[in-house]
């Protein structure tokens, strides 16, 4: 992962900025914004120009480019993620996803930043 993106994505996570949400990268709910901790790094891409965001119909759920529940593959590639699901591996085998750190097993996001900054 390129080690400026992941720098900015870990204080994002950290800034309190953002409500975390599960399931989506994105939703808007009662005009609040909700976001997967991958949803916090499309925001980052979206900020940076690299990829756009609509609502396409009015259950409030953000497609950023053609993902709204998964990583576009721009955001992968401008990022270095690999995986869409932001998989990561634990001492050379296939760990978990980011995906399921935030929306199984419901970790906050300063959790989620710590794994980011020891796994990504």
């Amino acid at each position: 992962m390129d080690k400026e993106i992941k720098a900015q994505w870990i204080a994002a996570l950290r800034s309190g900025r953002y409500r975390q949400g599960y399931c989506f990268l994105k939703a808007e709910v009662d005009g609040i914004s909700h976001f997967c901790c991958l949803g916090v790094l499309c925001e980052l891409a979206l900020e940076a120009g690299v990829v756009s965001s609509e609502m396409p119909d009015n259950a409030g759920i953000v497609n950023y480019a053609e993902g709204s529940y998964t990583l576009p593959a721009v955001v992968r590639h401008w990022s270095g993620i690999q995986s869409s699901v932001g998989s990561f591996r634990v001492n050379g085998r296939r760990g978990e996803s980011l995906a399921t750190l935030n929306d199984t097993n419901r970790l906050d996001f300063n959790s989620i930043a710590i794994v980011i900054e020891n796994e990504l």
